[in-house]
């Protein structure tokens, strides 16, 4: 399978988090159906994470943003604090996105972040991949958390990767040193005028590669710079870009697939 291919199947996996419940053997990646899945719960007791799982793949899985209380917990908690680590790097990472790891997962009763390790423990040994991944306040969680990973079982770093849709800046220049020092791929993919990738505005810095999917085709590596001049000459697509069937439906286009019914209704309905 191609990258694109693997980015579809992953797409589709970050629309389907933002409803509940997911049937996981109707979800695929590398062609295989996913057999297992556990939902560790956020702020409030939501569901915000999946772990779904089959014999080659560990996915983890992080939901975006879906109410309005999401950003106020997460979204404008966007001062930086240090990277909660028992490395003696602690760089400075946006307060709300790491806040979200740290919530009880009302199954367990421990924070959310100890809930994924110990679901995961059992499950990377017998893997050959470890993807983490998220639309939107989701990718930011999905870098932070595949961060918090690879430090602390730096033998997963070879397996693992990470793929992420619209999702904003995570922390400062140190955070971004740290990231490229782990040699794990962190794939951004952006849509058109999306406007959320370039948020917050100052200081902080995004991690990998990014991947800028348009009418245009896909460029690597625009940056804002680039991207911020064309998204502002079209203000009005720069919250509808951000909507991830769009994205689905963007990344069938470029791969010459045609666009699923149900995406294409989805995104009729959101237009009218």
């Amino acid at each position: 399978m191609s990258d694109v291919d693997n980015w579809i199947e992953l797409a589709k996996l970050s629309l389907a988090s933002y409803g509940s419940p997911i049937n996981q053997t109707k979800l695929s990646f590398l062609n295989a159906a996913f057999t297992t899945q556990n939902i560790v719960h956020g702020s409030l007791g939501r569901g915000f994470c999946r772990v779904m799982s089959n014999d080659k793949t560990v996915i983890v899985l992080f939901r975006g943003t879906r109410e309005r209380i999401d950003w106020t917990l997460s979204n404008f908690r966007c001062f930086p604090v240090p990277l909660r680590s028992t490395t003696s790097d602690r760089p400075l990472v946006h307060s709300g996105f790491q806040a979200a790891l740290y919530y009880q997962d009302k199954t367990t009763g421990s924070p959310a972040i100890s809930s994924l390790f110990t679901r995961l423990e059992n499950l990377v040994p017998e893997v050959d991949n470890i993807v983490v991944t998220g639309h939107s306040l989701g990718g930011a969680i999905a870098t932070l958390f595949a961060v918090k990973l690879a430090l602390k079982w730096p033998n997963l770093r070879s397996r693992l990767k990470v793929v992420t849709f619209g999702a904003p800046a995570v922390g400062l220049m140190g955070f971004k040193q740290l990231v490229d020092g782990l040699h794990f791929p962190i794939t951004r993919i952006i849509h058109a005028n999306d406007g959320v990738p370039f948020t917050p505005p100052l200081f902080y810095q995004h991690v990998g590669e990014e991947y800028w999917l348009s009418e245009r085709g896909l460029v690597i590596d625009a940056g804002w710079t680039h991207r911020f001049p064309l998204a502002i000459s079209a203000p009005f697509s720069m919250k509808p870009d951000h909507d991830m069937a769009r994205y689905v439906a963007a990344l069938h286009a470029y791969a010459g697939r045609a666009i699923p019914e149900s995406i294409a209704k989805r995104i009729a309905r959101k237009r009218s």
